[in-house]
């Protein structure tokens, strides 16, 4: 299985807590302690789909910074910005985990590298310009 099918999975930590959850609550009477349990484990399984969503959201986003950076000419039409606009607005969500974190910040060290090779580029291209010329 790839690693972007795995991201598009629910984890098996999620499915193991539900699963213990709702065996746990199953043969409870329906009392509020029952609803109030019902709540939590809504809770969490929309919290295992939010962290699957920015799962989802940070492999897409990989893939499409790893072509745009390739050089592809069908690559990616939007600029680096564009994605580093991306990244900081999932980092804005607050449900980011330990692991995602990594993940989004080596996608903005990828994204600051690639400017940083393109700098340089110009640069080398500038001091290959005929000595005598100048720009004013």
């Amino acid at each position: 299985m790839s690693r972007d099918t795995r991201a598009a999975l629910p984890t098996a930590k999620c499915y193991r807590y539900l699963q213990t959850m709702l065996s746990c609550h199953a043969n409870q009477p329906a009392g509020t302690g029952a609803k109030m349990k019902k709540k939590n484990v809504e809770r969490l399984q929309a919290g295992c789909t939010v962290s699957n969503l920015i799962d989802q959201d940070i492999a897409h986003i990989r893939h499409a910074i790893s072509v745009s950076l390739a050089g592809n000419p069908a690559g990616s039409a939007f600029p680096a910005s564009y994605w580093r606009h991306r990244l900081h607005a999932l980092l804005d969500t607050g449900r980011v985990n330990k692991s995602q974190l990594g993940e989004i910040d080596s996608l903005l060290l990828m994204l600051d590298l690639n400017e940083l090779n393109l700098a340089a580029a110009a640069c080398a291209f500038a001091a290959r310009k005929d000595p005598g010329e100048t720009d004013g």
